[in-house]
């Protein structure tokens, strides 16, 4: 009967520590089938620039203004919702903005194809190259004191392939007024980077087990949008 007890406790906090796992690495799941109804970016010549920290690259004019302006009103026609943790005390980055999510590959297909694909081509993992974005978008608003506490982005394997690098687009910027909501990264326990939000531009890291610590700064003015979502690879002979 002891051991039954025992068992069924571990079973019990292994099931906690793998929900919260899960909400760590990003909340909740996108709603099956929902579409993101945004007009896709135009094609245009982009090219990557290197930060002074290895694989986490800028890649500016992903984004026009009018493009980053449909994209915000589409979200807010969508309906933003809260996300929240339950803090560090439980294994999960402080977390306090809103978001709104969609499973759409046409829309991560467009987005792609827009100039992503080429700006992109040189990145490789072992022997697999980049392939296509998550269809997992995500938009996140943030307002008013508004964070994302330090954490770490996981793999997640789609159809196909494994997602290696996070891909954050800012749909605003200085020029909406917007104060705060840096990008900050972490290695050796001191800050290694910061990189300010600039409206249609991505900022591309490595994600999984090489991730580093990174947090979303808080908002002190203004109203911080970025795009979510994952670079995929696959093998090259594919």
């Amino acid at each position: 009967m002891r051991r039954r007890l025992l068992a069924s406790r571990w079973v019990f906090r292994q099931s906690v520590k793998e929900k919260a796992r899960r909400m760590r690495w990003g909340g909740r799941p996108p709603e099956p089938g929902r579409r993101f109804e945004a007009a896709a970016p135009r094609r245009k010549e982009l090219k990557s620039q290197e930060t002074r920290i290895p694989n986490i690259f800028l890649v500016p004019g992903v984004l026009d203004a009018e493009e980053a302006h449909v994209l915000i009103k589409a979200s807010e026609e969508a309906n933003f919702e809260l996300q929240t943790s339950r803090g560090p005390a439980f294994g999960e980055a402080h977390r306090h903005h809103y978001r709104v999510s969609f499973e759409d590959p046409q829309f991560a297909d467009a987005l792609w194809n827009a100039g992503l694909n080429t700006a992109l081509a040189a990145l490789r993992v072992g022997s697999r190259r980049p392939v296509g974005l998550n269809e997992n978008i995500r938009i996140y608003k943030y307002s008013g004191g508004d964070v994302f506490g330090k954490h770490v982005d996981g793999s997640n394997q789609t159809a196909r392939g494994k997602t290696e690098f996070t891909l954050l687009i800012y749909l605003s910027g200085e020029e909406h007024e917007l104060v705060g909501g840096e990008t900050a990264f972490y290695a050796g326990g001191a800050e290694v980077l910061r990189v300010a939000p600039v409206a249609g531009q991505a900022l591309v890291h490595r994600h999984g087990s090489e991730c580093l610590l990174h947090e979303s700064l808080a908002v002190t003015q203004g109203v911080k949008y970025v795009l979510r979502s994952d670079v995929v690879f696959a093998d090259s002979s594919e």
